[in-house]
């Protein structure tokens, strides 16, 4: 595993998309193989290794979401040029998730200017809370209070209190 140049908290954001877009490509095998097709999984192309800075990355990420959501929609027209209804809803939930996944990346990048190159720290370890409460309430990821305190604890962002509870910063 390769350094991430203090940037935890963006390396943990990326693992989590990483497992994120292998359940999507799961999805595609699984309805294409369930209507008599053979799902055929390519060579992926390396990707890029070294970056500018965390916008850079965040730029590479929107840079890829918007290929993603091209692609899509590149589908869905072939499924409405051929009638084929089934697979065109299959395809509403990607459509729907790229909305997201587009928002996500620039949402990341707007903060990432708006705070400048001194203040990652706070801002990455803010953004990684919300993002696990995201997971815990709107997907079949189940985060624990344990582990939010914990990534909180991690980011510097959770100080013990004397009577036992805590300050959220």
């Amino acid at each position: 595993m390769g350094r991430n140049h203090g940037m935890a908290g963006i390396a943990s954001w990326l693992y989590v998309q990483a497992d994120e877009e292998k359940l999507h490509m799961l999805k595609f095998i699984k309805y294409i193989n369930e209507r008599g097709g053979k799902a055929i999984i390519p060579a992926f192309k390396k990707p890029v290794e070294e970056f500018k800075s965390a916008e850079d990355v965040f730029a590479q990420v929107l840079k890829h979401e918007e290929f993603v959501t091209a692609s899509i929609n590149e589908i869905v027209q072939v499924t409405l040029e051929v009638k084929d209804y089934t697979t065109n809803n299959f395809l509403q939930w990607f459509v729907n998730e790229q909305i997201q996944e587009e928002a996500s990346a620039r949402m990341i990048i707007d903060k990432l200017r708006l705070v400048g190159k001194n203040n990652m720290y706070i801002l990455i370890g803010t953004f990684l809370v919300y993002e696990l409460l995201k997971l815990h309430l709107t997907s079949h990821y189940r985060i624990t209070e344990e582990t939010i305190f914990l990534y909180l604890s991690y980011w510097k962002l959770v100080l013990p209190r004397s009577n036992g509870g805590v300050f959220v910063i």
